[in-house]
C-alpha cells in the first residue's frame, strides 16, 4: 500500500460501529460500509442539530425524501437515491447546513464517502440530473417539516407546499424497519428494471 492508500488508516483514525465492524471514515473502503449499521446510526441522530420539538431523525426525514420522489413518479434508482442521500450521515454526523456549508474540507470528505457508500450498496453514482431531482425533494422535505419539528424560529418553514404528510415522533426501531423495508423493496424493483 501507498502512503496515500494508507493515510488516515492508523489505530486512531477508525469508528467501531454496532455490528463490530470498523470504519476510517476519512479514508473508507465500500466492504467497511454496513447497510444494518447506517439504518441504526441514521434512526439515532436528531436533525436541526437536536433543536426540535421532537426526536426527528434522519432516518425519518430520508423515508419522506423517498415518499415525496415516489409521489413525484421519479424511477426506483432516483428514490434509493433519496432514500439514503443522507447515507453519510451515518459516520460524519447530521451537521446543520450553516456549519456544513462552511467546511470545505467536510463537503470533499462527505463526497468521497458518498461514493464508497454508493459502492458498496451496488449502485452506479447518481448522474448530476438525478442528484438535482434528490437535492429538490431534500428541500422540499425540509421546508415542509419545519413547521411540525421548529414550529417556530425558521422563517424558511413558510417555503413548504402542503404534501399532507404527517409528521410525529417515532420510535427509532419502527423507522429502522420502514427503512429497511424500503431499501429491500427499491433495490428488488431496480432489479428487475
Amino acid at each position: 500500500m501507498t502512503q496515500v492508500q494508507e493515510k488516515y488508516r492508523t489505530p486512531f483514525d477508525y469508528m467501531a460501529t454496532l455490528s463490530g465492524k470498523n470504519i476510517y471514515p476519512l479514508n473508507p473502503r465500500s466492504e467497511e460500509v454496513d447497510v444494518q449499521d447506517m439504518i441504526h446510526a441514521l434512526s439515532q441522530l436528531c436533525r436541526y442539530g437536536g433543536h426540535a420539538a421532537f426526536f426527528y431523525s434522519v432516518l425519518h426525514h430520508s423515508l419522506l425524501v423517498e415518499r415525496y420522489l415516489k409521489d413525484k413518479g421519479a424511477s426506483p434508482l432516483v428514490r434509493f437515491y433519496g432514500l439514503w442521500h443522507d447515507g453519510t450521515e451515518a459516520y460524519l454526523v447530521d451537521l446543520p447546513r450553516p456549519v456544513k456549508r462552511n467546511l470545505s474540507e467536510y463537503v470533499a470528505i462527505e463526497d468521497r464517502l458518498h461514493q464508497v457508500i454508493w459502492e458498496a450498496l451496488g449502485v452506479r453514482p447518481p448522474t448530476e440530473e438525478e442528484w438535482e431531482l434528490v437535492k429538490e425533494a431534500d428541500n422540499a422535505i425540509l421546508y415542509y417539516e419545519a413547521k411540525f419539528v421548529q414550529p417556530t424560529g425558521v422563517w424558511w418553514r413558510e417555503l413548504h407546499q402542503d404534501l399532507g404528510y404527517e409528521i410525529k415522533e417515532e420510535l427509532p426501531s419502527l423507522l429502522r424497519k420502514k427503512f429497511l423495508t424500503m431499501h429491500l423493496h427499491l433495490k428488488n424493483r431496480m432489479g428487475r428494471h
